[in-house]
């Protein structure tokens, strides 16, 4: 009830409740398959689109007498105690067969014609046809013809969408990137409040706010804590504004006020630096893929220029040295931007600190964690260059194989489509 009322009291609780509890009629939950398999009673008053009904043998309809020990037997009937008498019996077995034959417009009644105790007869309150005839079938020898599904067609259009995520899967596994050209719609999981990819937006809306109105680390070290506090507190009060006041987003406005002051406490203990650029749009050309990129920041310092860019989840561990270039867009912007250094600004409730690769690490702020089996600057750049290139050139020419990379598959959206099984 936080999405809707900012406090409720007990009594009001317990009277919705009740109200909710008087409104909804039970019905089984819908598991993940379509198939429920229910005892009687809890069958009994549900409706299905299909229904099957085993074990209508002649022990359960109807039961068998069961007179209680303690009570008479006219006292039993009396106060119709079930299966106290043949006709309260014969009373519930007509009763249960119509629920049971009525759980859906099409119902199939079976029987067992033997157990583990020996044979078994059915109920003498239906007919079964004992006939069972098999389903005709033609069968036909057909030739097997092998397909070659690890390559697909050419591309025709190279203006695309998702341009980075795209060379990003097709490194991690050519399937996986191939897949980008089925443009499968991506549907949110249920969750409470913001989604991961909201909270991210807000931090880089109002990081993007703060750098146009401070756009140097003097001005930065101006600002007292009381200041800062309030600067922050006014901009994600805009940025939370758009969506409806819960109690979520309460706790939200707390959550990126206290990890956005930890980050420019970080910040403020920097060498000298000026922003010269955020949020800017460029577009990108990797062997004739076009699309566009954005850059969160870009940072003049003492000695030369760094690309920053903001994450609020967790990194892989050495993000862009290796065959496969796990996170491109860094990568990416050094390529089309002449700059010196590139740095993830990881701002997270695991860790707020920086993840660079610069040609001078005196470029990057201090304790920077530094990338490993990693090249020089300039030789790094023309592996970059060399191994996006290339991810162009399979994603264009359709190659799919199912060649994951290590953790490739962790977080995979397509594993329906996937034959890694049979890889």
């Amino acid at each position: 009830m936080a999405q809707i009322h900012k406090k409720v009291s007990a009594k009001n609780a317990l009277a919705d409740l009740k109200n909710w509890l008087s409104e909804v009629i039970f019905q089984a939950q819908s598991a993940k398959t379509p198939i429920q398999i229910l005892g009687s009673l809890e069958a009994e008053g549900l409706y299905f689109d299909h229904a099957w009904v085993l074990g209508i043998n002649a022990d359960f309809l109807p039961a068998g007498l069961n007179s209680p020990r303690f009570i008479p037997a006219n006292i039993a009937a009396e106060h119709q105690i079930p299966h106290s008498n043949f006709e309260l019996i014969n009373a519930d077995a007509a009763h249960t067969l119509s629920n049971l034959i009525n759980l859906a417009d099409e119902v199939i009644c079976s029987y067992s014609k033997s157990d583990l105790q020996g044979e078994k007869h059915p109920s003498p309150l239906l007919e079964f046809d004992e006939k069972i005839s098999p389903p005709a079938s033609k069968q036909q020898v057909v030739e097997l013809e092998n397909i070659a599904d690890e390559q697909g067609l050419r591309l025709e259009n190279h203006q695309v969408s998702g341009g980075v995520n795209i060379l990003k899967d097709q490194m991690a596994c050519a399937f996986k990137g191939f897949v980008q050209r089925l443009n499968i719609t991506n549907f949110d999981t249920p969750h409470i409040g913001l989604n991961r990819l909201q909270q991210g937006e807000i931090i880089h809306q109002i990081l993007e706010q703060i750098y146009q109105q401070i756009s140097t680390h003097a001005e930065l070290q101006n600002y007292s804590e009381n200041q800062l506090d309030n600067l922050l507190k006014t901009l994600t009060e805009q940025a939370l504004k758009p969506y409806p006041h819960s109690g979520f987003i309460t706790i939200e406005l707390a959550r990126v006020r206290q990890l956005l002051h930890q980050f420019l406490t970080l910040e403020k203990r920097r060498e000298g630096f000026e922003v010269v650029e955020t949020e800017q749009v460029l577009e990108a050309n990797i062997a004739g893929l076009r699309f566009n990129i954005r850059l969160d920041r870009v940072d003049n310092v003492a000695g030369g220029r760094i690309i920053f860019d903001y994450k609020t989840g967790t990194l892989p561990s050495n993000p862009w040295c290796g065959a496969a270039i796990k996170e491109p867009q860094l990568p990416i912007y050094a390529l089309k931007t002449a700059v010196d250094g590139v740095a993830f600004a990881q701002i997270s409730a695991q860790k707020i600190g920086y993840i660079g690769l610069a040609k001078d690490q005196d470029l990057l702020p201090n304790k920077t964690k530094q990338q490993q089996s990693c090249e020089a600057w300039d030789e790094q750049l023309s592996l970059w260059q060399q191994r996006l290139e290339q991810a162009s050139l399979d994603y264009q020419s359709g190659r799919a194989e199912v060649l994951p990379t290590k953790g490739a598959c962790v977080f995979c959206k397509y594993s329906a489509l996937c034959r890694i099984e049979f890889a």
